[in-house]
């Protein structure tokens, strides 16, 4: 991603609380999903150092335009080199502080969201059936005859046809009159990135965590299994924010690590398998 700097000035931004104004939400320092104002800096001299990563000068252009600035110099940056040792301005301390305080997301209201559950819902209006399965093991390469030879899988110590490991995590599928999700996505924001920021969202979804950051980027996943659903199993599952965290990126951008448990079960109400997914929020 290209990377321009500009120097200028803008009447009031001497002012804290004027800078709070311009650059506290989100939205004053991303104006589009490919466009981040990452750095602004308020320098001893009155000046103002500005620094974004877009593909294009353009949006840098707009923003510093719709900021107010007068520029004296905007030109993209080529070469960047930077050390390990965290480096404090003593002159400049308690503003370097103060940036960071701006710029935080793990406030209380986010903190609080750690532990939040969704409703008990079911995961998919389809049961487990051999066709669900057999295309599911032709899809994922894995022949594993315990999926679809009953007397080979009666011979196993599960007794029963299982299903391969990941198969009840991927059992949140649309209805057949259910439309597509992420064309829905595009449709209520052409610039959406995935489809997290659906107004309409499934039954046992989690309330979205209250932050101006959009985009998403997964993290990991891992799955713990304790049983394998049987033929004809109805599959539900409750979702859960097991953590959430904040985080500082190399280029000094904050971000949330947000991760969400989901719990599985049957219609017995024997848990099934639970799976924790972490996502990168900036």
């Amino acid at each position: 991603m290209p990377r321009w700097l500009a120097i200028g000035t803008a009447d009031g931004w001497d002012n804290p609380e004027k800078f709070r104004e311009q650059m506290a939400a989100t939205k004053n320092w991303r104006p589009d999903a490919r466009t981040t104002i990452t750095t602004v800096l308020h320098l001893g001299d009155g000046k103002l150092l500005a620094e974004c990563h877009s593909p294009s000068q353009d949006a840098f252009d707009a923003w510093l335009e719709q900021k107010g600035w007068n520029i004296e110099s905007i030109t993209p940056i080529q070469q960047i080199a930077k050390t390990k040792t965290q480096i404090t301005l003593s002159t400049h301390a308690q503003n370097l502080n103060y940036r960071y305080q701006l710029l935080s997301f793990e406030n209380d209201e986010v903190k609080a969201m750690i532990g939040v559950e969704g409703e008990l819902a079911e995961a998919s209006w389809y049961l487990i059936e051999n066709e669900g399965v057999r295309r599911f093991t032709q899809a994922v390469m894995d022949p594993d005859p315990r999926f679809w030879d009953e007397e080979y899988a009666k011979n196993s110590k599960f007794g029963e046809l299982i299903t391969p490991p990941i198969y009840v995590s991927y059992q949140a599928k649309t209805p057949p009159w259910g439309g597509d999700p992420v064309t829905q996505a595009f449709k209520e924001n052409p610039v959406a990135d995935g489809v997290a920021q659906l107004k309409e969202r499934p039954k046992g979804s989690l309330p979205r965590v209250p932050t101006d950051l959009v985009r998403n980027l997964n993290a990991g996943n891992d799955l713990e299994i304790f049983k394998y659903p049987s033929r004809g199993d109805r599959i539900y599952k409750q979702q859960r924010y097991a953590n959430i965290i904040e985080r500082v990126g190399r280029d000094g951008s904050h971000m949330l690590i947000i991760t969400t448990e989901v719990n599985f079960y049957n219609q017995k109400g024997e848990k099934l398998c639970t799976t924790r997914a972490s996502g990168f929020r900036r």
